[in-house]
């Protein structure tokens, strides 16, 4: 691989690429790029992503790679071989990259110091690489382009791209196509947008040849295409677009061969890509799933800034991205492509449609025969809503499929005045209320139908995995909408996905797993109103509030208690802010105390009926025999009942918490008067070296956690008035584990606050409130996340800017050579933040640096 042999012969002779910026021809390019994407988990009802237990400890999928890989890579720590912090580098800022809408619009509420980090870096690339932005463009929900419709190619790059104008603001100069699968017609779509060029897996490769005139077409068969150069392709319209095909090998080796155990490794194995053999200005790249760096191989993004930073510091190559290297260096050379080809298919595009072999492995004996009535099933209903969008949106849109194209627009900013202009710029006539709510739930099919094709529900072993099951649960939504054109269509669609077998015997096929793992998720606004009522059992809100994706307005509430029992009746009014479905009625809740609740809705009553039913209620409520109220109830509402087992998942569990704590503190004043009268007792039993009775153990566990709860809520505020850390002394002196995930949780936000105080205002005061906060932390042995307060510090030591959420929220900034305070460098020492920071890369060896 020194010479670069791995890159092969064709095409690599003396006229290479014809140059024209201030480069010469020995100059040696190095351009990562990393391909971050997680696909759409939301609750296609809800616009929510629900806990993922297999996520654990984190809240869902999202939520955990972010912190394993996303936010790492904004502030990749380079450490030495002590463990100290010697620099914290932004690994957005070096490397090319795409990150997929759907994870970008996630991020944007659930992570957004991350998520204005990789904007900011952006924003810098683009200043350094003289106005081109490392971040690249992609598809907008990672379909798999070649088995979509020319239609819906084009949707996708319309939404990606204004998905990405929003974000970055600037258009996007490249295209990340999902699983890099392409044909023909996909360019033709990136060209006629704007797309300059597209990232390609060196098998995609069919033929080349150089523009020179001396030779023809050469085949690049088995991935023999030279990488180190960019491509013309030229497009049957007369149009053209660049393609950069990646290193395949050492790509290859980042994921499967570790090479992001060992930074220097990685580096060397990246300089062996260049060839003294070429003789244009050669660009070694490669293309990695992003989440490689941190998530698949724990600390990559720390050997991914090392090896940058070590190339960098040795001159040894220039770091670019694609835009900015096109601007120095003109293709001088022309390409083919393998149509229907991909980068994680051997057999082009049939791990999307087709048990080609292809699959993730670890099951032995399995197959993946439910692909091909997969696709089937979705095609079915897809072509349906299709045909319906064509003959019902137009008589509410003057171009249907141009609505939907810009559709992107409601979609990046769902407010009742952007859908209000939205239909005023694409309406065939003045809509009313009705009209313009089913215009939206055609909208919305369209939206779900697209979804469904998220290519990760191929891409796994088996039918019932949750990428699988999630884009089924979009086909439910599309179904749901549809229902009042096409009834029977669901009935069409089981009856094909019975044909997709599952590797599981307990579900059997298709049709077992949409009733057993789909069908009980859909949520209708009955069931929207009947979680909302039971949640809300024992409060009373006026005018509009938001509950997931639904307005509801409660009004005309009122409610009675008697003992443990609660009853509540009020009338309501439901709303979709997505597709514009609305339910009015009234509704009761009965609350027999601890879980136990009934919930039932009715449909609308005048206010003279309103108040009958209301007073007959609350007249047999008050005789204290729920026997009669449950009675009395179903005369007047019918129909189901709703129960906690009815609410959505976090809500069911918010509920019992409630109820839980409610059951507990009853007993508290019993549990602290039981602790503090056998402390002494405790005491000789330690000094004895007996054994505690397990039953002082729990109730010195349940009665100190609660107490350090209460006294870090003071800490933050007035530390000199709380004694948590002689709370938490007292639980390691007895031997008690008192940290559960509640009081983990508060140490964490507590942390949280203290360093974003020191940020704002950094004073000898706050560093020692920090100090003591992690002196509670290390007595009660709790492992936290210290990434944030490490940011922050080596900031404040190192005169750098704070991170940007922080620096939003104040004007300060350090100057660099600014005297760093002892209060200040005791904190640093404490976080491990090295006193001499990294300058070169003599730096790295004299500290005997490790990647």
């Amino acid at each position: 691989m020194a010479d670069g042999t791995n890159n092969g012969s064709n095409g690599s002779g003396a006229d290479g690429a014809l140059t024209k910026g201030h480069v010469d021809v020995s100059d040696r390019f190095l351009c990562v790029h990393g391909h971050f994407y997680q696909p759409p988990r939301e609750n296609p009802w809800l616009e929510t992503i629900e806990e993922q237990p297999t996520a654990a400890p984190f809240h869902d999928w999202n939520d955990r790679i972010t912190n394993e890989c996303y936010g790492p890579n904004t502030a990749a720590r380079v450490v030495n071989s002590e463990g100290e912090i010697l620099d914290i580098r932004n690994n957005y800022e070096k490397i090319s990259f795409n990150i997929g809408p759907t994870l970008l619009s996630w991020m944007e509420h659930h992570a957004e110091d991350i998520y204005h980090e990789i904007l900011a870096a952006d924003a810098r690339s683009v200043v350094e690489r003289g106005g081109h932005g490392n971040a690249l463009g992609q598809v907008y929900n990672h379909l798999i382009m070649p088995l979509a419709s020319r239609r819906e190619k084009n949707t996708q790059i319309i939404w990606g791209m204004e998905d990405f104008r929003r974000r970055f603001r600037r258009d996007p100069e490249g295209f990340w196509l999902s699983e890099t699968a392409v044909d023909v017609e996909t360019l033709e779509v990136l060209a006629a947008n704007g797309v300059v060029y597209t990232v390609l897996a060196p098998r995609q490769a069919k033929a080349f040849r150089v523009l020179d005139g001396t030779g023809g077409w050469r085949s690049a068969d088995g991935g023999r295409i030279d990488p180190s150069r960019p491509y013309i392709c030229s497009l049957p319209s007369g149009r053209h677009i660049v393609l950069f095909f990646y290193d395949g090998p050492i790509s290859q080796a980042v994921a499967f061969e570790g090479l992001l155990t060992d930074g220097n490794r990685f580096a060397e194995r990246l300089t062996s890509g260049f060839s003294r053999h070429r003789t244009w200005p050669q660009l070694v790249h490669i293309a990695t799933d992003g989440e490689s760096y941190g998530h698949h191989h724990l600390h990559g993004e720390m050997a991914l800034a090392y090896a940058l930073h070590v190339i960098e510091a040795r001159s040894q190559a220039r770091l670019t991205n694609y835009g900015e290297y096109l601007s120095l260096v003109a293709p001088n050379c022309e390409a083919q492509i393998w149509e229907n080809s991909s980068w994680s298919c051997v057999h082009g595009v049939e791990r999307w449609r087709s048990d080609c072999g292809c699959s993730t492995g670890g099951h032995q004996g399995w197959n993946q025969k439910w692909r091909r009535p997969l696709r089937d099933a979705f095609d079915l209903i897809k072509a349906k809503a299709d045909e319906i969008f064509d003959v019902e949106a137009a008589r509410f849109f003057r171009e249907p499929w141009e609505a939907r194209d810009a559709y992107i627009d409601v979609l990046l900013n769902r407010t009742p005045d952007q859908t209000f202009d939205f239909l005023s710029q694409h309406k065939e006539h003045d809509l009313e209320p009705e009209e313009r709510r089913e215009a939206l739930s055609l909208l919305e099919m369209q939206r779900n139908s697209m979804l469904m094709y998220t290519s990760c529900a191929w891409f796994f072993d088996e039918l019932s995995g949750i990428e699988t099951v999630q884009t089924l649960k979009y086909a439910a939504r599309l179904l749901q909408l549809i229902q009042r054109y096409a009834p029977k269509l669901e009935a069409e669609f089981v009856a094909v996905l019975e044909k997709a077998p599952s590797n599981i015997p307990a579900f059997e096929n298709g049709r077992a797993i949409w009733h057993r793992l789909v069908k009980p998720q859909v949520v209708d606004l009955h069931r929207v109103v009947a979680n909302y009522a039971i949640l809300n059992f024992d409060r009373h809100f006026e005018g509009s509030i938001e509950h997931y994706c639904y307005e509801i307005n409660e009004s005309d509430s009122h409610s009675g208690q008697y003992g443990n029992s609660r009853l509540k009746i009020s009338r309501f009014t439901a709303a979709s802010r997505l597709a514009g479905e609305t339910l009015e009625g009234v509704v009761c809740v009965l609350h027999f105390g601890g879980h136990d609740f009934q919930c039932k809705i009715r449909g609308p009553l005048d206010l003279a009926d309103y108040e009958d039913l209301q007073s007959d209620l609350f007249k047999i409520f008050s005789r204290r025999s729920l026997t009669e109220v449950v009675r009395a109830i179903d005369a007047h509402f019918g129909g189901r009942d709703y129960t906690l087992s009815d609410l959505f998942g976090e809500c069911q569990r918010e509920i019992l918490g409630r109820v839980t704590v409610g059951a507990f503190e009853r007993f508290e004043s019993t549990l602290n008067l039981m602790y503090d009268e056998n402390r002494k007792l405790m005491e000789y039993l330690l000094e004895s070296g007996a054994p505690l009775p397990p039953g002082f153990l729990a109730v010195g566990e349940y009665v100190l956690r609660a107490r350090l709860k209460d006294e870090l809520a003071v800490f933050v505020s007035n530390p000199e008035q709380s004694t948590a850390l002689e709370t938490a002394k007292e639980a390691r002196h007895i031997g008690l584990n008192i940290v559960d995930e509640g009081l983990r949780g508060d140490l964490a936000r507590a942390l949280e606050q203290v360093f974003h105080d020191l940020a704002l205002m950094p004073t000898g005061g706050l560093c020692r409130i920090a100090n003591q906060l992690l002196d509670i932390i290390e007595i009660l042995d709790v492992h936290l996340d210290l990434w944030e307060a490490q940011n922050i510090c080596f900031a404040l030591v190192y005169g750098r800017d704070l991170p940007s959420h922080l620096a939003r929220q104040t004007r300060y900034r350090r100057r660099p050579n600014s005297p760093v305070f002892p209060a200040l460098r005791e904190l640093a020492d404490r976080l491990r933040i090295s006193r001499t920071p990294l300058r070169s890369a003599s730096d790295i060896e004299e500290a005997s640096m490790s990647g």
